[in-house]
């Protein structure tokens, strides 16, 4: 089977497949496409995936709440609380962040509020090639049940940055077919990515404001409580609060905490907020060498795609971003220090950025 890209195809070229809509056509760079989905396979796929459609204990036997059940404290991010059709949000974060997870807590709180089971759909993006694609499987999550008729579905395609330009997907089913009327929610690990591809689905993704949703590591209070340990939590105070008599009564209040609290932060600062980093802590006090491999494989493979090619120019890299952690870090003193291209470490830089391993300010 022929895996190259359709913008290999001349303008004189034209391929015709069949969709799972009759008569349904695309015009892609110069070429006609006409596409089919593979139903069976889809089909098979989809039923593998959405276990809550035939058992209503999936939860016992699904890996990602198999694994949350068993950490060593409870997390459920409240960042999709919220969502409802006809809207088109984006979650965004690194991965190991919990992504998967929420979107899995997300599946079973709607299963729990009586949602019929069979209008949620959930896919893993990195099992598919190209946008049509991913078109195709909304087409055939969408005939499935007849019997919902126009009764709207919550759609959750995980990791759907791994897909080639999957925004004229999402773009080519929101203005074609029903899918219009549900609620899709789209994670990535790539800022970039994410963030071109919902500007490029300007005007169909619903009418609803704040549809960019982040989910990052923990942050210091959320460490602080999954960590173990034993402190109150304080009432969150906006910045310009600190400078009024509440804040600084709090602040006052919490000046008997002050030794547990630079014990928790110091160790913050050494384990992170990653959901794996925090459970390794309390079991064992230290992260083990299995979470911080995953964590260089993942940004390994982020640089990888920037053009770093040899591992040890990412640890150089990385070995000097943290050595200037304490103060501003110029892109022509990292290009000198590393003996590269002052456009070579801007991009380096923008690649870990865009994995959100750093912040540039």
């Amino acid at each position: 089977m022929c895996r190259r890209p359709l913008s290999c195809l001349s303008g004189v070229w034209s391929v015709q497949i069949r969709i799972l809509v009759p008569e349904s056509r695309i015009t892609l760079r110069g070429a006609s496409v006409a596409r089919r989905a593979q139903r069976g396979p889809l089909i098979q796929e989809l039923t593998r995936s959405n276990p809550w459609w035939t058992n209503p204990d999936w939860e016992e036997s699904d890996p990602q709440l198999v694994a949350a059940a068993r950490a060593p404290f409870q997390r459920r991010p409240a960042v999709l609380d919220d969502v409802r059709p006809p809207n088109l949000y984006s979650l965004r974060g690194p991965r190991r962040a919990g992504k998967s997870t929420l979107l899995k807590q997300t599946i079973a709180r709607l299963y729990k509020g009586g949602l019929d089971p069979r209008r949620i759909c959930y896919f893993a993006a990195d099992a598919l090639s190209t946008f049509t694609d991913l078109i195709n499987l909304f087409q055939a999550a969408r005939q499935l049940f007849p019997d919902l008729r126009d009764a709207p579905r919550y759609l959750l395609i995980d990791e759907v940055t791994a897909i080639p330009e999957w925004q004229r997907g999402v773009k080519w089913v929101r203005d074609n077919t029903s899918v219009a009327d549900d609620c899709i929610v789209a994670t990535g690990s790539s800022a970039r990515d994410i963030a071109g591809g919902t500007s490029y689905l300007a005007g169909c993704r619903g009418a609803d404001v704040g549809l960019d949703r982040l989910l990052l590591p923990m942050s210091f209070p959320e460490f602080v409580r999954c960590a173990g340990y034993t402190l109150p939590a304080p009432d969150a105070l906006p910045f310009e609060g600190f400078y009024t008599e509440d804040g600084r009564a709090a602040c006052q209040d919490a000046l008997v905490h002050i030794g547990h609290l630079v014990d928790a932060f110091e160790t913050y600062l050494l384990v992170g907020g990653f959901p794996p980093a925090v459970s390794d802590f309390r079991r064992t006090a230290q992260v083990s060498d299995g979470f911080m491999r995953d964590l260089w494989d993942v940004t390994q493979s982020d640089l990888r795609a920037a053009g770093v090619s040899r591992p040890e120019q990412g640890l150089r890299l990385l070995e000097r971003i943290s050595f200037g952690l304490t103060s501003p870090l110029g892109v022509r003193d990292l290009a000198s220090d590393l003996d590269i291209a002052h456009s070579t470490a801007g991009s380096w830089l923008n690649a870990l950025a865009d994995s959100y391993f750093i912040l540039l300010l």
